[in-house]
């Protein structure tokens, strides 16, 4: 949006909204967030173990892991 003066002449600035405080959120939004933090940390923790998992069962590299057909014993 492109904005001028009373003389014609191009404000390239933009427009500013008004400020506001935030309100503290409601006890249901707390239980929302909560919930939220728990599904990613529960999808962080999954990811480390899974990248880290051919170490633990003895692979040097994820390419000898998919070679031998994932993660069997043999």
């Amino acid at each position: 949006m492109k904005t001028t003066n009373e003389n014609g002449i191009l404000n390239n600035y933009s427009t500013e909204p008004p400020i506001y405080f935030a309100e503290y959120p409601s006890p249901e939004q707390q239980s929302r967030y909560a919930l939220q933090a728990a599904a990613a940390a529960l999808l962080v923790t999954s990811l480390i173990l899974i990248a880290l998992l051919p170490k633990i069962m003895g692979y040097h590299n994820s390419l000898n892991c998919l070679i031998r057909g994932g993660f069997s014993v043999f």
